[in-house]
């Protein structure tokens, strides 16, 4: 039972880094800032494509995938950003490979790289234990993933402060509403949370390690969908 980690935007925060708001905050505060920059960071913010949809417009040294197939290197670990990084570029035109905002898949389709590391994700799922650390759900395209991984027998735990209360995207009502797919689907298959940050959980926090080794090793303790 192969495992895999898949991490969100949230991820940082386990180690004390910021979010993407905080992130933005603090490039306001920066000495001398450039009036445009400003007006960028301000812009992208209302759009929801935030601090690194400032990154598209001024972007720094940029990589090109290699032409060719694409492979996994044989004893190395492999590490696919699903949504590329804001300083790669499509090979045959200057847009940047980081697709962020709605309408992901167009944006995921459109590049060969991207398409490839979304059909190994797919494949690796594959009845899979998977450690979920600040994903917070909201991308239709990777949990429809999940879901079909969850009827492959794959086993799921979630690191994130809400637990799994973050695959519950209900709003409040005062006529309860039914449970939408994602949840319905994937809470047979989620084997246990922690809502506490994993520098905390790696420092001492013996309880919450063992939560999440129980997880990891479940393989060798006959664990049953």
């Amino acid at each position: 039972m192969p495992l895999i980690l898949l991490t969100g935007a949230g991820f940082s925060r386990n180690w004390g880094g910021w979010l993407a708001n905080e992130v933005f905050e603090y490039l306001l505060g920066q000495d001398g800032l450039h009036l445009r920059t400003r007006e960028l960071l301000w812009d992208h913010k209302e759009r929801g494509t935030g601090f690194e949809g400032v990154y598209q417009a001024l972007p720094p040294g940029l990589y090109r995938p290699i032409d060719g197939s694409f492979s996994v290197t044989d004893r190395h670990q492999p590490y696919f950003k699903l949504h590329g990084s804001s300083n790669w570029t499509l090979p045959d035109r200057s847009d940047l490979m980081l697709i962020i905002g709605g309408n992901k898949v167009t944006g995921i389709n459109s590049s060969p790289l991207l398409s490839w590391y979304r059909e190994q994700f797919r494949k690796l799922l594959h009845g899979a234990r998977v450690v979920i650390i600040g994903y917070s759900f909201q991308d239709e395209h990777i949990n429809d993933d999940l879901m079909n991984a969850a009827k492959t027998g794959a086993r799921f735990f979630v690191v994130d402060p809400s637990g799994v209360d973050i695959i519950d995207k209900r709003k409040l009502a005062q006529i309860p509403q039914p449970r939408e797919p994602l949840m319905e689907t994937l809470m047979r298959n989620i084997d246990g949370a922690s809502r506490r940050p994993l520098r905390s959980t790696f420092d001492g926090d013996e309880i919450e390690w063992r939560k999440l080794d129980h997880f990891m090793t479940a393989d060798s303790r006959g664990l049953r969908p």
